[in-house]
């Protein structure tokens, strides 16, 4: 371990360092240079990749702790690279850890051994390394994980279920290609583990509680359903203080044997002059490896202190000795006092030997009553991943709270309570509960206020634009954690932590954690509702609830919330308040997403803009805007357009005379609806021009792999295809699929859409047959009905393009009932005069049409299908009459016509080329 900070640098000295940082950088650094994944070149296997400052040693400079992580811009998009391995939030042991040598070695065996056997490819490896916090099992780790030269090694933070689908979103949105928005938290893990398939990997769930439960189980983040034809499968590896995890191979970690508590004193003290002295300090404190770090910091102190003594000094250790041998309270009493209950497994003698120890860190920590208030609100916070730049922020204006908060953070390094590595601080979970539970509910409500100030301001920043969006997404997690205090308290009745509730709800809403957003937010009303009753914040959650269902594509649950929300605003507060006509206009935007409830949409509208007065100038363009999207939706293009272009103009008026962020959004959203009328209406160029604005506008605030920059970019190029600018369109794509792979996936609809539009394009350039366009649009097709189960409107559009194409192809009997089909659903929600029935009405005449020139009739009993080709006609006798099937030579899935077979069986044969690649991939790796 590094000698502890002096603490003699000049006041100047330090204020020309901040002033040369704050000249450099003038701001919080940029979180376009955070990135939590490290890379290890396997030739060299070294396991930092880039210089970073020694964060053992508290006599870091600012620069050094507000230093991040390197970007990841120099890397390829894809996190999986031929010389390379993931290395996935994971750090080295900590430089005076002691290696477990035999159970180290027992456990790699495990883990290369179910790799290499060709008897156990078919089975995960399943590990839990148990034992006391302090123990050493997360170091015992990370050793691990450096050993395993040829793996790909993932870290995840598994102390809760919403700790641990984090982590796994964290990892989705760098390998790509596997969505967050619309997916399920264990749907993301089964999508990262798919990533790993047929590669050496091993996930590490650090700190988990308990195999099942409701909130702390990892039972379904398992990799159960990974198919075994896998080679190898993943490598599961648990650290826990439970020791209760059926199937697993457990490692109960035990207290460091005397060889190994010297070799730590000398890693620690460097020249073992006096053996016995040292045999006795590790004899009084256990072996225990959390208390020796403590002791050790508290010695270095002491040494530090005589280095300026003008008489010969005492032995720090002897003296460190003495302070600790006094007897002190009893078990029952010290466990009283910490509020923490110790394992028995661990005798009599580890809680006096924790409170000692503990003590006199706490003594010391007193002197810097900064350094007691930082360490107490990081007890509130996640254990790791703390932003380092909540606490010194390098701006000009808090020039002296960082040189004070930097003083304090370097006391609470010099004492191990605290490690800072790549601009992140952590702390160790068993003093941080200890922290927590000793200050006392009052305290504890003063300490919860403090962190809701510290990070209130970052998350009002979200969506601002995007470097303080990605600094919103760091601290939200944070965020939540102590929105988690406030709830198990039950201290939501005072305003000012509710309102922070309400405020997280808000952020993770606009940072597009539509899942993780519901989930909380749902938790949060389940345990206020019986205390709060009435309370108007209990509405606002449940506004922010149906916002959240409502993006996340639950949009019939949100249209229940609203509605009942109506209900209520209107009893308590009449028609005309602006809470009731903002609601209504919610409610109607979710009723105008089916096609059954268009006209209801529309009538809420007009309602609502009728009701609002001068004062509601911003709710009642919002009413018109959503009236005219009615309009647009029922086929009324020529009035919408004429209604959105009025409504654009005024906006833009009222901006220029009030800057508004809500006109501002309201007017982005104006330009898109109106974009949309464009495009149905032929006018290709202006609808492509609005599209690409509103693009580049939702990129700069939010991303590119936000759902909503997403959709506009797309549909650029349906108007792009529109113009026939197959090349332009085709560049579009592959650019998309480049820039925000980390938010497609087979599972996602942009995904289906962006490869619908490929196959389009590629047709036009003659590079694929109608077979596969059609493969294509099927595959939206089923995917769109799987999503919108309630509203069959919404996947008429490609229920026309597979009609058209089977038109195109000969198959007119088949187009012919496809396109009845979609004009019966049409007719559900548009009269006869709206264009897209009239469209359809003229193709099924087409149809009819051409069925009477067809020659070669369907000769079996009850089949009036005609057809223009023999071929045709011999195609649906077998496929129909016959009912042969024909099977894929890769997975034996039937099919009944062999065009389809041929098309399925191309994208298998890429599944199976690609997992080979991937198995080479790992011998090569593992040769090298």
């Amino acid at each position: 371990m590094s000698n502890s900070y002096s603490g003699d640098e000049t006041l100047q000295s330090l204020e020309s360092s901040l002033e040369e940082f704050i000249k450099t950088s003038g701001q919080v650094p940029s979180p376009d240079s955070i990135s939590p994944i490290y890379f290890d070149e396997f030739e060299a296997v070294p396991f930092h990749t880039t210089t970073k400052p020694n964060t053992e040693d508290p006599r870091c400079t600012l620069e050094e702790l507000l230093s991040l992580a390197p970007s990841t811009s120099h890397h390829t998009s894809r996190a999986l690279v031929l010389n390379r391995r993931v290395w996935f939030e994971t750090r080295s042991p900590h430089s005076t850890y002691v290696e477990k040598e035999e159970e180290l070695r027992s456990i790699k065996t495990l883990i290369v051994d179910n790799d290499s056997n060709p008897d156990q490819i078919n089975t995960t490896r399943y590990i839990a390394i148990c034992g006391h916090n302090g123990i050493g099992k997360t170091e015992f780790v990370r050793s691990l994980a450096r050993s395993l030269k040829t793996h790909h090694v993932i870290w995840l933070e598994a102390e809760d279920r919403s700790k641990l689908a984090l982590s796994f979103t964290r990892l989705a949105e760098y390998l790509g290609r596997i969505p967050t928005n619309d997916k399920s938290a264990t749907e993301i893990a089964q999508r990262c583990y798919e990533h790993f398939q047929s590669q050496k990997s091993i996930f590490i769930f650090d700190n988990a509680e308990a195999y099942s439960g409701e909130d702390v189980g990892i039972e379904e983040f398992l990799p159960h359903f990974v198919d075994p034809t896998w080679t190898p499968l993943p490598n599961i590896v648990v650290t826990s203080t439970s020791s209760k995890w059926p199937t697993f191979h457990v490692l109960r970690m035990g207290l460091l044997t005397p060889e190994e508590g010297l070799k730590y004193c000398q890693l620690v003290f460097g020249n073992l002059a006096n053996k016995e002295v040292y045999a006795e300090f590790l004899e009084e404190l256990g072996y225990f490896p959390q208390f020796l770090q403590q002791a050790t910091a508290y010695i270095q102190k002491l040494q530090k202190s005589y280095a300026f003594s003008s008489i010969t000094p005492p032995c720090p250790i002897t003296e460190y000795l003495k302070l600790i041998r006094d007897e002190g309270p009893s078990n029952a009493r010290i466990q009283e006092m910490l509020s923490y209950v110790f394992d028995a497994d661990l005798g009599t003698k580890y809680p006096r030997i924790f409170w000692k120890s503990w003590k006199l860190t706490t003594v010391q920590l007193q002197k810097s009553p900064l350094a007691v208030e930082i360490i107490s609100v990081i007890s509130f916070l996640c254990a790791d991943r703390i932003p380092a730049f909540l606490f010194v922020s390098g701006r000009p204006e808090n020039l002296e709270r960082d040189f004070e908060n930097r003083n304090a953070i370097q006391n609470l390094l010099s004492h191990c309570l605290l490690t800072l590595e790549s601009g992140f601080l952590s702390i160790h979970r068993l003093p941080q509960k200890v922290i927590r539970l000793q200050l006392g509910p009052e305290m504890e409500r003063v300490v919860l206020t403090k962190a809701m100030t510290l990070l209130q301001p970052f998350l009002n920043q979200a969506g601002i634009d995007l470097n303080k969006t990605k600094v919103a997404h760091l601290c939200i997690e944070h965020a939540r954690n102590v929105c988690t205090h406030i709830l198990t308290r039950k201290w939501y009745d005072d305003s000012e932590f509710s309102n922070f509730i309400l405020n997280v709800a808000k952020t993770m809403l606009g940072l597009g954690l539509y899942a993780n957003g519901t989930q909380f937010t749902q938790k949060a009303l389940t345990l206020m509702r019986p205390e709060l009753g009435d309370d108007e914040i209990l509405y606002l959650l449940e506004e922010e609830l149906g916002n959240l269902l409502f993006y996340l594509g639950k949009r019939g649950s949100a249209v229940q919330i609203f509605e009942k929300l109506y209900e209520t605003y209107e009893f308590l507060y009449g028609v005309i308040d602006a809470r009731t006509l903002k609601i209504a206009n919610r409610w109607a935007n979710a009723l105008n997403h089916f096609s059954k409830t268009f006209k209801k949409a529309l009538k809420i509208y007009t309602t609502t803009f009728d009701r609002c007065s001068d004062s509601h100038s911003i709710i009642a363009l919002t009413a018109k805007s959503g009236a005219a999207n009615c309009k647009k939706c029922i086929g009324e293009f020529d009035i919408a357009q004429t209604e959105f272009e009025s409504i654009i103009k005024t906006i833009q008026d009222e901006i220029i005379s009030n800057p508004n962020p809500e006109l501002e959004e309201l007017l982005g959203v104006s330009q898109f609806r109106l974009a949309l009328v464009y495009r149905e209406l032929g006018n290709f160029e202006k609808a492509a021009k609005l599209f690409r604005e509103f693009g580049k506008l939702s990129k700069r605030r939010k991303g590119l792999e936000h759902p909503t920059t997403l959709k506009s970019y797309i549909d650029l190029i349906e108007c792009l295809i529109g113009m026939k600018q197959f090349e332009r369109a085709e560049m579009k794509i592959i650019k998309i699929y480049e820039k925000s792979e980390e938010a497609l996936t087979e599972n996602h609809l942009s995904f289906f859409q962006l490869r619908e539009q490929r196959a389009v394009v590629q047709l036009n350039l003659g590079q694929v047959t109608q077979d596969y366009v059609k493969s294509e649009h099927e595959d939206m097709l089923k995917r769109k009905r799987d999503m919108m189960k309630l509203d069959p409107i919404a996947c008429v559009h490609n229920e026309k393009k597979i009609a058209v194409i089977l038109f195109d192809t000969g198959e007119v009997n088949d187009a012919l009932d496809l396109f009845k089909k979609v004009l019966k659903t049409q007719r559900c929600v548009w009269t006869e005069d709206h264009r897209d029935v009239q469209i359809t009405t003229e193709m099924i005449r087409k149809c009819e049409h051409e069925l009477l020139k067809q020659k070669y009739g369907c000769t079996y009993e009850g089949c009036s299908k005609r057809y223009v080709k023999e071929s045709i006609l011999n195609r649906h006798i077998i496929q129909v009459h016959l009912g042969v099937k024909f099977s894929c030579e890769f997975c034996n899935k039937e099919f009944s016509r062999q065009d389809i077979l041929r098309v399925h069986q191309r994208k298998c044969k890429e599944k199976i080329e690609e997992a080979r690649r991937h198995s080479m991939l790992s011998g090569e790796l593992e040769n090298i």
